[in-house]
């Protein structure tokens, strides 16, 4: 499947002199660790920003080489500046990763062996992701977008529902019919995003010690 697309900044019907080339494709080699600095400068809740540069470009590099998942980039002329990853299924995504790339994740996790509050992050990230009976999993699809992330420079601009818009045509292409999204409750941006991109709020539960939502969206395929 081939995801690319061009998009311009509008006022309304016209396209704004010098207006920005903006490009949404999948997610290459070279780009990962540009990723997952993003990633780190962008999301602040949660603790996979504590992990490291290194653990998250193989994370996303490992994502996007799972059948039934993928990363996409938006690019200017200069450099990335968002990207969106989902999977079809994120429960097989987290078997296929510890299996086939256990060996790569363990070099940047050996610094947190004396960490024991990482430790325990980390084993309620696999728990949830894995036991079908977690808050989590209970009634909820399947599929799921992952992260999301636009740089401070480039917010407000559209490149969010964007980059939203090409991982559902991505789903769809999938047969997916609907999809989850989890975010922090006390994290007023991304739950904007999702409710202004028809996300429906459906339960709340405790993940790390902290009250998350759980969004899901049906799709029109």
């Amino acid at each position: 499947m081939v995801f690319q697309k061009n998009w311009m900044k509008r006022q309304g019907t016209d396209f704004l002199p010098g207006a920005e080339f903006m490009n949404i494709r999948i997610a290459q080699e070279k780009d990962f660790t540009d990723i997952a600095n993003l990633h780190i400068n962008s999301i602040k809740t949660g603790f996979l920003s504590e992990l490291g540069v290194s653990f998250l470009t193989k994370l996303y590099k490992s994502i996007n080489n799972q059948k039934g998942s993928i990363v996409l980039v938006s690019e200017t002329h200069e450099s990335i500046c968002g990207f969106i990853a989902g999977s079809v299924n994120t429960s097989h995504l987290y078997k296929k990763v510890l299996i086939k790339d256990f060996f790569i994740f363990i070099l940047p996790l050996l610094k947190f062996i004396f960490s024991p509050n990482m430790l325990l992050k980390m084993y309620e990230t696999v728990a949830y992701g894995l036991n079908k009976q977690s808050n989590y999993r209970q009634n909820s699809p399947s599929a799921e977008l992952l992260s999301i992330a636009v740089s401070d420079s480039k917010r407000g601009k559209g490149i969010g529902k964007e980059l939203l818009a090409a991982l559902e045509e991505y789903f769809n292409k999938c047969g997916v019919k609907q999809y989850k999204v989890v975010t922090f409750s006390e994290d007023k941006c991304s739950n904007s995003f999702y409710i202004s991109s028809e996300f429906i709020l459906t339960h709340q539960f405790i993940h790390h010690r902290n009250l998350m939502n759980l969004y899901k969206k049906t799709l029109n395929n």
